[in-house]
């Protein structure tokens, strides 16, 4: 089973039938824990959360099944945004990758502690202009690479800013940098 690094903007659009990347996205999420096995950071809980509670009138309920659509009838609309949600992010062979621990860095003499992540994200970001959100899932892909030895095939983002830098973070990482269209073309999806 390959193993694939698998950013927020996937998983929301694996969801959402007017997003452009639905239809490969939904491929993308369908094959995890058959031919995938999908790393992601828990920054993508909190992503996918942000945005169903904030869409939640305009989410399309009909691709939950069935099961999750009865327990909706009685729940408050931030239930309901919370059991899509954890729907969502249980996904078979979707595995929310969490670099423990903290890290001391010192700001003109005053210590600052920080989780690990955020200080390699940091400087991921310095490194390579990256936003926050963005730097966040590259330091997490870079540690399961780097750190926890974990050989990622690909990293699968319709985020344009990966995207611009797919070279870039490709090399460093050993892996493919790819839209989720690509990544369905390339795989054959």
């Amino acid at each position: 089973m390959k193993k694939v690094y698998v950013d927020t903007n996937i998983l929301i659009a694996a969801f959402m039938p007017e997003d452009p990347f639905f239809e490969s996205s939904r491929k993308i999420y369908n094959k995890l824990g058959v031919d995938y096995e999908g790393y992601t950071s828990p920054l993508s809980l909190v992503e996918v959360a942000g945005v169903i509670s904030s869409r939640l009138s305009e989410f399309p309920t009909e691709l939950m099944p069935i099961k999750i659509k009865k327990k909706f009838q009685n729940l408050s609309s931030s239930e309901i945004a919370m059991l899509i949600t954890y729907y969502i992010m249980s996904k078979d062979s979707l595995n929310l990758f969490h670099v423990p621990g903290d890290a001391k860095i010192s700001l003109r003499g005053r210590n600052v502690f920080m989780p690990t992540i955020l200080s390699h994200a940091l400087t991921h970001s310095l490194k390579l202009s990256l936003r926050a959100f963005d730097s966040y899932h590259f330091a997490t892909a870079y540690d399961l690479v780097h750190l926890y030895n974990i050989p990622l095939s690909f990293l699968i983002s319709n985020d344009r800013h990966f995207l611009k830098l797919k070279s870039t973070i490709g090399k460093s990482l050993d892996l493919t940098v790819t839209s989720s269209n690509e990544f369905a073309h390339i795989e054959r999806l």
